[in-house]
């Protein structure tokens, strides 16, 4: 199944499988590719590898972490992220699960947010078993009230928090907001309004797509723009950041957000 994937996403699979294999007391049961790859967004360069690990339960944080760093120290290519779930807790609603061991940027840490309704939405509907059974025939806790919730709670919290910044800070600070932070923020919000609204989850460069139809010409040629950086050196290469452009960015979040809670608040009315 690794060789499915893309060749450094399979590469730094198949040494997360082989560092599995030389610590037997891991726990781990099953393994699930999710994330960018699994929506088949995968961007070399830019994409992480985001792996579920599955086990009846939980897993031996000594041996994890062990493993965590063996293939980090032997893969140069992208990075792994590797969320650890017990069996148990798939079962379950994901929103209030505390405590759960995740992989990230070179170290372990204990999540209240990695395990959520997108992360088991994803596994169970487009998950890549590289061991195991297929995630279709996995007890999972699906729930479209849950999904909404999370994802109107992670509009108002982060998403929202991060366009507060961008208003309360002077010209010279939002003049220094790069291509990185436009795609970021612009691509953002409407992948959960999406999800919110239709409850499918899709990759940014998809939800810029929704975005451009959804809100119509007014910010088109921001929603392009944040396209571009994305996906295009040369556009980044070229960018030229602004006040301006970024105070519109902010705008562009608050509509994103407050149509989100409009549709979900339409959606709970029938």
């Amino acid at each position: 199944m690794a060789a499915e994937l893309p060749t450094s996403a399979a590469i730094a699979v198949e040494a997360y499988l082989g560092s599995l294999d030389r610590h037997p007391n891991h726990g781990v049961d099953g393994v699930y590719v999710c994330g960018s790859i699994a929506l088949g967004a995968f961007e070399e360069g830019r994409s992480d590898v985001d792996l579920v690990a599955v086990g009846e339960a939980a897993p031996d944080i000594t041996t994890i972490e062990a493993i965590g760093r063996e293939v980090d120290a032997a893969v140069a290519g992208p990075p792994l992220s590797t969320l650890y779930v017990e069996a148990r807790q798939l079962a379950g609603p994901a929103a209030g699960l505390v405590d759960v061991p995740f992989w990230n940027g070179g170290e372990l840490e204990l999540s209240t947010t990695a395990a959520n309704p997108v992360e088991w939405h994803v596994l169970a509907h487009h998950g890549i078993a590289l061991r195991g059974p297929a995630p279709s025939t996995l007890d999972v806790h699906l729930d479209r009230g849950d999904l909404v919730a999370w994802n109107l709670a992670n509009l108002d919290s982060y998403w929202a928090g991060l366009a507060e910044m961008i208003e309360t800070a002077d010209d010279e600070r939002n003049a220094r907001a790069g291509a990185g932070f436009v795609e970021w923020m612009v691509l953002g919000p409407p992948r959960l309004h999406r999800t919110i609204a239709i409850g499918d989850v899709v990759s940014k460069r998809a939800a810029g797509l929704y975005a451009r139809e959804r809100f119509g010409d007014r910010w088109a040629a921001l929603i392009d723009e944040a396209l571009a950086l994305r996906t295009d050196d040369a556009a980044r290469a070229a960018d030229q950041p602004s006040a301006a452009r970024t105070r519109e960015v902010a705008a562009f979040m608050r509509l994103v957000i407050a149509d989100a809670h409009a549709v979900a608040g339409a959606d709970a009315g029938r």
